[in-house]
């Protein structure tokens, strides 16, 4: 539910999603019906009913844990994923954050992502995303020059990084896969392969004895 104030007084609108940033958009997007004629009855009615974006704070519950997939693919983007985690986290479990970046594309970003992850997780995993025509150690290698900490491990192979970082996490945990979202492929030079993190997390899950609820 988000809080509000407008014309003075204080308003609430119920939206199936989590995250500030999705709420400040909501609220662009209520002002913008406003202004075309739409009354509060039906925004209201609008913003509760919609569905939320697949791959975007997709938030799996597992048996005693969390799981959130999420498109971020920027600094910018992770920081703000994992900083509205923490804000729903008031018990402070451990954020274990799977990430990548690119290959063959902005080579710039990557420490930056690298820092704000370990700077916001209890402990990250740093893997491969669409390596394109680069190898994956020159991206891991760019993604941890510099890095001030050592609350991190390197596993290229996305799959085992996603195994790995379910099996570290305890009861209440959250585990955060970031920068592929609602993706279905990898593109690994000139292959196309098949892999959706949501499908990956549940057969590594159910493996590793988790059941959905």
């Amino acid at each position: 539910v988000i809080r509000y104030r407008r014309d003075h007084s204080e308003q609430a609108l119920t939206l199936p999603m989590m995250g500030p940033y999705n709420a400040y958009n909501a609220l662009a997007a209520r002002e913008a019906l406003q202004l075309l004629g739409f009354d509060d009855a039906r925004t209201a009615a609008l913003f509760k009913n919609i569905p939320a974006p697949e791959g975007r704070f997709e938030w799996l519950r597992l048996k005693d844990l969390n799981v959130i997939i999420d498109f971020a693919h920027t600094p910018d983007g992770l920081e703000k994923l994992l900083n509205a985690v923490k804000e729903i986290n008031p018990r402070r479990a451990r954020l274990i954050t799977i990430f990548g970046c690119p290959g063959s594309r902005d080579a710039s970003k990557r420490p930056m992502m690298g820092e704000a992850a370990i700077r916001l997780s209890d402990h990250v995993i740093i893997t491969t995303d669409d390596i394109h025509y680069e190898e994956p150690e020159s991206i891991i290698a760019d993604i941890t020059r510099g890095l001030k900490k050592s609350n991190f491990e390197v596993i290229s192979d996305r799959r085992e990084a996603i195994h790995k970082g379910l099996q570290l996490a305890q009861p209440g945990d959250f585990v955060i896969i970031a920068g592929r979202g609602h993706e279905k492929f990898q593109y690994i030079k000139d292959a196309k392969i098949p892999f959706v993190d949501k499908d990956v997390v549940r057969e590594e899950a159910k493996i590793l004895g988790f059941d959905r609820n």
